[in-house]
């Protein structure tokens, strides 16, 4: 757990070929001022292989500056807040820079807030037949825009993935 806490200079990462899952925050946030979260606002980009299996809770969280994420061919399990942005209190840590991303076939499960507070967040393409489990409220409080893409078929997601529901 917290594996990479306090490289505050990585913009770009590829997670080389012997790793088999990702820890817990391994890569944020990357530090704590007294009792405040600092977000890990200069990484971009990360690459994550096929032969990484799990995605753990919170990797990369609050990692706020994120434009690209490519999954390889091989992640089974995106962990809750892998990839989410957060508020708190009065200070928003949301990533507003991911548009989208492509989940490969192999995922079988998208964690509970995987990507909550990824405010630009339109697109999300699925390359396998249909959807994986995706936990309650994985996209919370993402674009009002926000499309699943799976095959030729473009979907709204579903309210209980976005915290969208209505009464």
């Amino acid at each position: 757990a917290h594996a990479f806490e306090g490289c505050v200079a990585v913009e770009k990462i590829a997670i080389g070929t012997g790793v088999e899952s990702i820890g817990e925050y391994a890569f944020g946030p990357w530090r704590q001022t007294g009792s405040r979260m600092v977000p890990n606002d200069s990484l971009k980009e990360i690459f994550i292989p096929g032969n990484v299996k799990e995605i753990g809770e919170g990797a990369f969280y609050c990692c706020v500056s994120l434009k690209e994420i490519v999954l390889g061919e091989g992640v089974q399990t995106i962990g809750e807040k892998a990839f989410a942005g957060d508020k708190i209190t009065n200070l928003p840590y949301k990533n507003a820079s991911l548009t989208e991303i492509t989940i490969p076939a192999s995922v079988t499960k998208i964690g509970s807030r995987a990507f909550q507070y990824c405010d630009v967040l339109e697109k999300v393409t699925f390359s396998g037949e249909g959807l994986p489990q995706i936990l309650e409220r994985a996209f919370y409080m993402c674009s009002k825009a926000m499309k699943f893409v799976v095959g030729e078929t473009t979907i709204d997601p579903p309210p209980e993935v976005t915290g969208n529901v209505l009464p």
